[in-house]
């Protein structure tokens, strides 16, 4: 049975992106994480989604939203014409023009979010038969988890945003790193 209601819903969106709607991003992230996030557990839906409704950016940023949305138009179809995906397309193709743009202004900032987009990024690369440059951004990606020190136990990254209990910073720490572990692989 398919959910006429999104499982993840956003009222956020004009904090981080003017290129969909609430409702649309809400269908995105929930195709996203009900979908691929659980193959490779890269996101903490939880953390993630409460800085994206503060509007904070420890871990969440301009650059991971659209490449959650973009990722995630690929996953997307009209339940009543799904041979129809020219809506899905045109989506794509305004997304990625925005993850170019964001990508040139993140790429150096050696944070989670950009790290995240790296990581996703070369999976959808890699996805799409384009392994050359997937593999780029997924050596990238590592390379940035490795300065970031998710592969200690005590990564900076996770102790400095305590709004949330320790508890849940430790298990999105160990998912993400799994997930870095998983990907180089």
């Amino acid at each position: 049975m398919v959910e006429r209601q999104p499982p993840y819903s956003v009222h956020a969106i004009g904090l981080w992106s003017d290129q969909v709607d609430n409702t649309t991003a809400s269908h995105l992230f929930s195709l996203f994480f009900v979908w691929d996030n659980p193959t490779w557990r890269l996101i903490e839906p939880s953390l993630f989604l409460n800085h994206f409704h503060r509007g904070e950016t420890g871990f969440c940023s301009s650059l991971l939203v659209h490449v959650i949305l973009f990722y995630a138009c690929h996953f997307s179809y009209n339940l009543a014409k799904p041979w129809d995906r020219r809506r899905e397309t045109e989506a794509a193709k305004l997304l990625l023009t925005a993850v170019e743009k964001y990508w040139r202004r993140d790429k150096n900032k050696i944070c989670l979010p950009t790290m995240q987009s790296s990581l996703l990024l070369g999976l959808f690369f890699c996805a799409m038969g384009r392994d050359k440059i997937g593999v780029r951004y997924i050596q990238y990606g590592a390379l940035m988890a490795l300065q970031l020190g998710l592969h200690t136990s005590s990564a900076e990254t996770f102790r400095a945003h305590c709004e949330t209990d320790a508890e849940s910073n430790l298990r999105a720490h160990k998912i993400t790193a799994c997930a870095v572990y998983d990907i180089e692989l």
